[in-house]
C-alpha cells in the first residue's frame, strides 16, 4: 500500500499519533506532525511511497511541530523539526515547514547512512535533453532508470516507461522486492508503461506513442528501455540516430527529462555499444563489471555532464534490496578494464573492503 491510497482522514490521524511510517528508499521513517501544511504536502509529494507496517523498525523518527504557547500571540508561528526527540536545528517560519522536514529527513539520512548519498540526483536537470546509461546486460542499468523514475513521481509529477525487452509482468515482479511498486504506481495513474515488441512496431509508431504519451503536461520523465529493442525495428544504425534525434528535441522542447538504456556488448574487457548515440546525451552515467579477489563487482562513474560539474570518481556500487553505492575506488586502477590493479600502500587492504 502506498500514501496516496491513504484517505485524508486516515493520513492526518497517522501523522498526528503515532507517525506514518514510510519507506524511503532502503529506510523507513516515521514522520509525526499536526500541520496541516506538512500533510498536504505530503500527500502530494509522497503519495507513491510504500507504507511500512505499525510494527517495523523505523530507522528514523522525525517530527514537525508547530510553536504553541503564548509566544504565538505576539510574533508569528514557527515551525521546529524534530530527530529522536530533539530539535537540531533553529525553527523556521511555520510556512516553511515541509521544506524543513525535507531538509532535517536528508540530514539524518546523510549523518548515519553515508553509502546511499554518493551519486546525486541532481546530475539531472529538469530541461536536459536526455541521460544515457550504456552498460552490459545484467549490470543495473534499468534498476537506476527505475529510481530516477520514482524520484520525479515523490516529487509531484508523472512518468512514462517504455519497455522493449521485458515483459511487464516479469518486470513488476522483479522491481517490487528492490522497493519500486511499478503496479501500483500505475494503477494511481502516476505511470504510463507500455510494453513494446520490436517486430510488430515501426519507427514512425514509436514516436506517435512518445507524442501521445507527452500530451499529459504533468508527464515530465520517460524512460526508453532499452535502444537495442528499438533499434530491431530500425533497418540502419543511422535511422536509429535520426529517429531518436527528433525525439529527444520534441521532449526536449516539452521540458521533459529522458532515460535511454542501451545494452552493451560483451561483459568486461572493451565494451561496444550497438549504436553510439552519446552525443546526443546531455549526461551519461556508464556502469561496468569488474573483476576483484575472485569476485565480480560492479562500479559506476559519471562521466559526461555538459550543464555542469559532476563528480569523476569510479565507486562499487550493488544491488541488495535497493542501490547502495561505496566509496571511491582510489586503490585500483583500470577498473573500466574489468580487472584493475590494487595501488597504494596497503594493496591487501584495499582488496579485503572489496571482498566483504
Amino acid at each position: 500500500m502506498i500514501v496516496g491510497n491513504l484517505p485524508s482522514a486516515e493520513l492526518r490521524r497517522r501523522l498526528t499519533a503515532p507517525g506514518l511510517r514510510i519507506r524511503i528508499g532502503p529506510v523507513v521513517a516515521q514522520i509525526q506532525s499536526s500541520s496541516e501544511v506538512v500533510r498536504s504536502c505530503i500527500a502530494l509529494h509522497y503519495a507513491a511511497h510504500e507504507l511500512a507496517a505499525a510494527d517495523e523498525f523505523a530507522d528514523f523518527r522525525v517530527s514537525l511541530q508547530e510553536s504553541r504557547g503564548l509566544a504565538r500571540l505576539f510574533r508569528p508561528p514557527k515551525a521546529i523539526f524534530g530527530f529522536d526527540g530533539t530539535p537540531p536545528f533553529q525553527p523556521l517560519p511555520a510556512h516553511q515547514g515541509f521544506a524543513l522536514l525535507e531538509w532535517g529527513l536528508n540530514w539524518a539520512i546523510a549523518a548515519y547512512c553515508h553509502q546511499y548519498l554518493i551519486v546525486h540526483a541532481a546530475i539531472v536537470e529538469r530541461d536536459d535533453r536526455a541521460l544515457l546509461l550504456p552498460a552490459p546486460p545484467g549490470s543495473g542499468k534499468s534498476i537506476i532508470a527505475l529510481q530516477f523514475i520514482c524520484e520525479a513521481i515523490r516529487h509531484g509529477g508523472k512518468a512514462a516507461l517504455f519497455v522493449f525487452d521485458e515483459e511487464i509482468g516479469l518486470l513488476f515482479d522483479r522491481a517490487k522486492p528492490l522497493g519500486f511498486d511499478l503496479a501500483a504506481l500505475r494503477d494511481a495513474g502516476h505511470l504510463h508503461i507500455q510494453q513494446l515488441d520490436a517486430a510488430e512496431l515501426s519507427p514512425g509508431e514509436f514516436a506517435h506513442r512518445v507524442r501521445a504519451t507527452i500530451q499529459d503536461p504533468t508527464v515530465k520523465t520517460v524512460v526508453i528501455d532499452s535502444l537495442n529493442g528499438y533499434q530491431a525495428a530500425m533497418p540502419q544504425e543511422n535511422s536509429l540516430i535520426l529517429h531518436m534525434h527528433e525525439i529527444l528535441q520534441f521532449l526536449n522542447r516539452h521540458g521533459v527529462s529522458t532515460f535511454l538504456t542501451v545494452a552493451q556488448q560483451g561483459m568486461m574487457g572493451d565494451m561496444r555499444s550497438p549504436v553510439d548515440i552519446t552525443y546526443l546525451a546531455d549526461s551519461v552515467i556508464m556502469l561496468r563489471f569488474f573483476e576483484a579477489r575472485g569476485s565480480v563487482k560492479r562500479a559506476i562513474s559519471v562521466v559526461e555532464e555538459r550543464t555542469g560539474r559532476h563528480e569523476a570518481t569510479i565507486r562499487e556500487f550493488w544491488i541488495d534490496g535497493g542501490l547502495h553505492v561505496g566509496e571511491p575506488l582510489t586503490n585500483f586502477q583500470g577498473v573500466l578494464r574489468g580487472v584493475p590493479l590494487i595501488l597504494g600502500e596497503n594493496p591487501s587492504a584495499a582488496a579485503a573492503a572489496l571482498q566483504e
